[in-house]
C-alpha cells in the first residue's frame, strides 16, 4: 500500500465566504508604490455580487447579438464600462477617500466617478478583486 501524502483540506481554500464579506485594499501611490492610506473594501470575484453583475452584463450583450455580424467584438470602451459597472457593485466601503481637500462621500455615483477618472485606482481594484488569495481567511 502506498504511503499517504499530506492531504489538503479543500475547506482551507474556500474563497467564497471571504469574497462575500470583502477585504480591504490599501491603494498604492502611482508614483512610488507606497501605501496611500486610502482603504477600499471589495467583494471578490467569487462573490454573488460579482457573479450576478457580470452575468447580467453578459446576458444583456447576448440579447443584442446580431447574427449578421457574429464576429463583431466588444469595443475597448464597452469593456471598460462593463468592468467599472462590476467594480462599482463590488465596492463595499472606503476610508480616507479625499478629493479636492474634502472627504468623498461613499455613493455609487462617486465610486463610478473615481473608477472612470483614475485608471490607476480602477486597475488596482480590478486586480485585487480577481486575486483569490486576497479572499482567503
Amino acid at each position: 500500500m502506498p504511503k499517504k501524502k499530506n492531504v489538503v483540506d479543500l475547506a482551507s481554500f474556500d474563497t467564497r465566504k471571504k469574497a462575500e464579506e470583502g477585504a480591504f485594499l490599501n491603494l498604492l501611490s502611482p508614483d512610488d508604490g507606497s501605501e496611500t492610506g486610502i482603504l477600499i473594501r471589495l467583494a471578490g470575484a467569487d462573490s454573488d455580487l460579482f457573479q450576478e453583475t457580470q452575468s447580467k452584463l453578459i446576458n444583456k450583450r447576448a440579447t443584442k447579438f446580431n447574427p449578421s455580424k457574429p464576429w463583431a467584438p466588444i469595443t475597448n470602451e464597452e469593456r471598460i464600462k462593463d468592468t467599472i459597472t462590476v467594480l462599482v457593485k463590488c465596492t463595499l466601503a472606503w476610508e480616507n477617500m479625499v478629493m479636492g481637500g474634502k472627504e468623498l462621500e461613499f455613493t455609487p455615483d462617486n465610486i463610478r466617478m473615481v473608477y472612470e477618472n483614475f485608471p490607476w485606482i480602477r486597475e488596482q481594484v480590478d486586480s485585487f478583486v480577481m486575486e483569490r488569495r486576497n479572499f482567503l481567511a
